[in-house]
């Protein structure tokens, strides 16, 4: 597999972790006699090998190459793996790209990860391990047929939820994983359940149940996410009494609380995609938080 760095998030990154470093001196001095030279082509090309070969002499790759011997499906089934710069924290992430030209040569080849980052967490120690290995092991889950991972299009108010209840769900499996082998800890597997909690409107119970059983078993799939997320109340069984007060009159998701009061405001913002809602319907959490952020930024 192939290692491609963007050369402006290389340069940032040795900026700032030779920023009070020893070997600063070195550093600078090799870069004021690329200054001296006239030709700009060549004196750009020059910077670029600098900021390569500083990248590589800082150790700023050696995560990189620590975390992928964990997972070696990439290695086997990626042919590039690439670098650049993210325009924030929050867009911060690892995606696999597929291309569909070429297709007559093998799949590895049209296959590349591309990660978002900032260059500041390649000197960030342990927080760029954890980054690296929540990434790709949910690259290596979309690549392992025994996973099944199935990409599922969002067309309206249901498919939104349910895409946010699989991405928690899936969130949780993978840090379960994490903390089984020592990379994650208690305070992450409590924050996690918080998360999952909020998500899923179960008893307390049940919530635990659950939780736990994705959390620290091991063979989950993509279609047991998918089942869970979208018919939770389907996986309750043994109680006497109802398991849910109903289910949203938006998502159909059961739920234990429902909201039946609702500002013009975001009644109006209800109507775009549902003309015949009326104040009184009831509906859950999850939605309500939905149109109401929508009904914020607009």
């Amino acid at each position: 597999m192939k290692i491609e760095y963007q050369p402006q998030l290389v340069e940032e990154a040795v900026l700032r972790k030779i920023s009070g470093n020893p070997e600063g001196k070195q550093f600078r001095k090799e870069r004021d006699k690329i200054y001296e030279i006239d030709d700009k082509e060549t004196r750009e090309s020059d910077f670029v090998k600098l900021n390569q070969n500083w990248f590589q002499r800082l150790g700023l790759a050696n995560a990189i190459f620590e975390v992928l011997k964990n997972f070696p499906i990439l290695e086997t089934s990626v042919a590039r793996l690439v670098f650049f710069k993210s325009s924030s924290p929050k867009k911060q992430s690892a995606e696999l790209f597929v291309s569909k030209e070429g297709l007559n040569v093998n799949v590895k080849e049209r296959q590349s990860i591309l990660v978002s980052i900032l260059p500041e967490l390649f000197c960030e120690g342990e927080k760029f391990l954890k980054f690296l290995r929540f990434e790709f092991l949910h690259i290596a889950d979309i690549l392992d047929l025994d996973f099944g991972y199935k990409l599922e299009p969002q067309k309206d108010v249901y498919d939104y939820l349910f895409q946010q209840r699989y991405t928690i769900l899936w969130n949780t499996t993978i840090n379960g994983r994490l903390y089984a082998k020592g990379w994650a800890f208690e305070q992450e597997r409590a924050q996690n359940y918080l998360i999952f909690k909020e998500a899923f409107p179960l008893e307390d119970s049940d919530a635990k149940k659950f939780f736990n059983y994705f959390f620290f078993g091991n063979s989950h799939n993509h279609d047991e996410l998918s089942l869970f997320a979208k018919k939770t109340e389907n996986w309750i069984v043994g109680s006497k009494q109802q398991t849910h007060k109903g289910k949203c009159k938006l998502c159909s998701f059961p739920t234990f609380k429902l909201i039946s009061e609702f500002p013009e405001s975001l009644l109006g913002k209800i109507r775009k995609d549902f003309e015949d809602f009326e104040q009184g319907t009831q509906i859950c959490q999850q939605c309500f938080d939905l149109y109401d952020s929508r009904n914020t930024v607009n």
